[in-house]
């Protein structure tokens, strides 16, 4: 079975205890950065849409749940952090190292 990995990731960020913290940067986490209509997901992300004019406070780019490039910098730093909270039974630090 082959999964969307940025819907996954979507779901991760929304509904992950653990990571719950960062939605706390953004001060939007519901409406897409690109689009039309309610939440900007109504019309997807064309030339036409109403884009948002900060980036980095939105944490999905568009109605299909893509984040956005601040959101996906978040995420990565999380993953490339040394804290086993964010990964398990191993951090990326310690994979690496074997």
């Amino acid at each position: 079975m082959i999964l969307h990995s940025f819907t996954n990731l979507s779901i991760m960020i929304i509904y992950s205890s653990s990571i719950c913290f960062v939605i706390s940067g953004f001060t939007d986490v519901t409406s897409a950065c690109c689009g039309n209509g309610k939440l900007n997901a109504d019309i997807p992300c064309l030339p036409i849409a109403k884009y948002c004019s900060d980036r980095t406070k939105y944490l999905f780019w568009d109605r299909y749940g893509h984040p956005t490039e601040a959101a996906a910098r978040t995420l990565v730093d999380l993953m490339l952090s040394d804290d086993s909270q964010y990964s398990s039974p191993l951090t990326l630090a310690q994979l690496i190292s074997l």
